[in-house]
């Protein structure tokens, strides 16, 4: 259904201004072999006449509906130069079975400028869906980058304290072993040298005795 409102709206665009400028460009050139007389001037003026009026008009549309989008205020200059368009038009097709054609153009013209500013705003909203899945993405990833560097660390840091802790447990082992070979044979308290055990023993007999 879209496409098929695509493909009027291409049509309207294409037909409404060839209307327009065959009845612009007839106007202008009768008017000007009346005056002139001259055939190939007034085909001339008849194209030229015919594609200006039809390009401000289309321009002017499309430009007010632009200006409008942005919040300028300017579009109110755009929108009274496509009233001009239009008035011109009624005044050049004055009393002609024409007549409507600058109100119909004018109108087609509103409408795929109404159809653009659609599709703009619509391309929008795409990209930026698009631009926050992509920054979804990108902070997972970087979550799940953090979360390794974290796991890594802690088996670092574990890696590292486990040997120490091995070798505080052997050493207090081996401190304990030492003071139990150096233990008081009356009292069997330990020390950690023979010579504190030896001094120990001189107290410790005189005490026994």
């Amino acid at each position: 259904m879209s496409r098929f409102y695509d493909t009027l709206a291409a049509l309207a665009v294409v037909l409404t201004p060839a209307a327009m400028m065959i009845a612009f460009g007839w106007s202008a050139y009768s008017a000007v072999l009346a005056e002139t007389g001259v055939w190939w001037l007034s085909i001339a003026a008849g194209i030229a006449t015919a594609a200006a009026i039809e390009v401000t008009g289309m321009v002017a549309g499309e430009t007010a509906l632009w200006l409008n989008a942005q919040g300028d205020r300017h579009w109110t200059t755009a929108a009274a130069i496509l009233a001009v368009y239009v008035a011109a038009g009624l005044f050049i097709l004055r009393d002609t079975a024409l007549m409507p054609l600058p109100v119909l153009a004018g109108s087609v013209y509103i409408l795929v400028g109404l159809r653009a500013r659609a599709a703009r705003e619509q391309a929008g909203v795409t990209r930026h869906a698009a631009e926050t899945a992509a920054w979804e993405r990108e902070k997972w990833h970087v979550m799940q980058a953090d979360r390794t560097r974290i796991k890594l660390a802690t088996v670092e840091h574990h890696a590292g304290t486990e040997p120490a802790l091995i070798s505080i447990e052997r050493a207090q082992a081996a401190h304990e072993r030492a003071q139990a070979a150096h233990a008081c044979e009356q009292c069997d308290r330990s020390f950690a040298s023979v010579q504190a055990l030896n001094a120990h023993k001189r107290f410790c007999a005189r005490v026994t005795e």
